[in-house]
């Protein structure tokens, strides 16, 4: 078997590398660290950065319930109460239909995605 050798098991390692570049090829990076000044959803926010430019931010990897669904209020407020006037660190990689970037944010550390869902207040997506 090719890849049980040393030999295999490098161009293995080798291919991965390459097919994760690949997938990665023409993404941009942003990130930034800024403060929370608005929250308008459990799963949305607004960050200005050091530069005093205003950001919305959406919430990778979740999906939380709009307000005017069961549970959207709580949300929101828990995401507030987490996050407004807080200093965070925001990493996006695109920029979503309606403007905003699509962003794992953390708090401390800690990214406020797992929390929303930790908090059963989101669902993964």
């Amino acid at each position: 078997m090719f890849f049980r050798t040393a030999h295999g098991r490098l161009v293995s390692a080798v291919l991965w590398c390459l097919l994760a570049a690949a997938a990665c090829f023409g993404q941009d990076l942003t990130a930034f660290t800024g403060r929370v000044t608005t929250v308008s959803g459990g799963d949305e926010v607004t960050v200005v950065d050091a530069k005093g430019k205003e950001h919305r931010i959406k919430l990778a990897g979740i999906d939380a319930p709009e307000s005017n669904q069961e549970f959207g209020p709580a949300a929101k407020d828990f995401l507030a109460g987490l996050v407004l006037n807080q200093p965070v660190t925001v990493v996006g990689r695109r920029y979503d239909t309606d403007g905003r970037l699509v962003s794992q944010m953390f708090l401390l550390g800690r990214d406020v995605s797992y929390s929303m869902i930790w908090a059963g207040l989101a669902w993964y997506d």
